[in-house]
């Protein structure tokens, strides 16, 4: 089961064969479906919320990415900073939480057009849509629980 943006990691998950171990590359994980609970669009809370600063970051992604360099960082000397606790606790982990760091692939498989975790955006037709969670559908049945929510 997946709620929000879990529900990517359902779809991948179901997606393809995995191990059940590394001892065991011939067996399997079985798994007899899949619940996506209000999934939702990275991408659209992306596009809807862009700032001169995600724009720039989107497109050093995409250029790392062409360079081959999927697993560089990007960078973030830019990055908006989350003032001091006054409680007294400093950045601590909602700093880590509000402002995480990206390698250049999960940051365009969240926030690129047809990333690899963009499987739910407004803007796909039908047969994109379908075409995302075939493989997963192929496999197991899935079950979607959702209402009419921005980013849905």
């Amino acid at each position: 089961m997946g709620h929000s943006t879990g529900c990517q990691d359902v779809v991948t998950l179901l997606s393809q064969d995995r191990a059940l171990s590394p001892d065991k590359p011939d067996k399997c994980i079985q798994v007899s479906g899949g619940i996506c609970q209000a999934p939702v669009s990275d991408r659209d809370y992306f596009e809807a919320n862009a700032s001169p600063h995600s724009s720039q970051q989107l497109q050093e992604c995409r250029e790392k990415l062409a360079r081959n360099q999927p697993s560089v960082l990007l960078d973030r000397s830019n990055a908006k900073h989350k003032p001091e606790s006054r409680h007294g606790r400093g950045k601590g982990n909602s700093e880590a939480v509000l402002n995480p760091a990206f390698t250049a692939y999960r940051f365009g498989s969240l926030n690129d057009k047809n990333g690899d975790d963009d499987f739910f955006s407004n803007d796909m037709s039908h047969d994109q849509i379908r075409e995302a969670l075939m493989p997963a559908l192929s496999r197991a049945p899935l079950l979607f629980l959702m209402g009419e929510k921005e980013y849905v």
